[in-house]
């Protein structure tokens, strides 16, 4: 996708030919030698944790409670329709 069109089709076409696609032949060695050198993921403090569990229940629980007063909004309307 090329937004300013400053380069034509065929000049772009002609530039994926010739491009190298392929990764140098140590990649792979120079990836896991970085990857080694990170340090290991901290886990997550308990009390985030907690706190993350608690506000998703919360959220369910508010979900409930709107689909619930949804349902209801329908029945009130449709027996005064009814009445």
């Amino acid at each position: 996708m090329n937004p300013r069109n400053d380069i034509d089709d065929g000049e772009l076409d002609a530039l994926l030919r010739a491009a190298d696609g392929g990764a140098p032949a140590d990649f792979g060695q120079r990836l896991m030698r970085e990857l080694a050198l990170q340090p290991p993921p901290r886990r997550p403090a308990r009390w985030r944790t907690l706190a993350r569990q608690i506000a998703w229940l919360l959220a369910a629980a508010l979900g409930a409670s709107e689909a619930l007063a949804f349902i209801f909004s329908l029945w009130a309307a449709t027996t005064a329709i009814a009445a």
